[in-house]
């Protein structure tokens, strides 16, 4: 009886999961490129992002460790960001956040830029505990990344 209880609650914990990142997709308006920018970049730009960035994390396969909670049933990640474009181990541990990251750059800069919006910027190293506690707590959670999506440029 206690190891069916603990398999319905798994069962209402993933349920209610699925549910919030249906929420978050939807109230958003975002694809799986983890995007709510749709007044910076047209529909197209943002299929042609997700395509590229998809391709990228085909082609790494294997190489880095997805390190996300938010995964399809086939196991692939939910969320992608330009993150997967990075060569750092440390980088790509954060490409399927549902945070909207950049890497450091120009690109990062013009988006601020263009949308007035200030620059969230995240310092960290791969073997700083507390580094990876901010990540599973804070940009690997929906309602958190939501808040930096629609406010800041990560």
């Amino acid at each position: 009886m206690k190891v069916l209880k603990s398999i319905e609650k798994a069962k209402l914990r993933y349920s209610d999961k699925l549910e919030e990142v249906k929420w978050f997709f939807n109230t958003n308006k975002i694809r799986n490129t983890g995007k709510v920018m749709r007044d910076f970049e047209s529909r197209e730009t943002i299929t042609e992002l997700e395509e590229e960035l998809r391709s990228l994390e085909s082609a790494k396969e294997g190489t880095y460790d997805k390190r996300t909670e938010h995964l399809n049933m086939n196991g692939s990640a939910v969320f992608i960001n330009r993150l997967v474009k990075e060569d750092s181990p440390y980088l790509l541990q954060h490409a399927h956040n549902p945070v909207n990251w950049f890497p450091w750059g120009e690109e990062a800069f013009e988006v601020s830029r263009s949308l007035n919006r200030p620059i969230f910027l995240s310092i960290g190293y791969s073997t700083c505990h507390w580094c990876h506690v901010m990540e599973v707590e804070s940009f690997d959670n929906v309602e958190v990344a939501k808040v930096l999506n629609d406010h800041f440029v990560s």
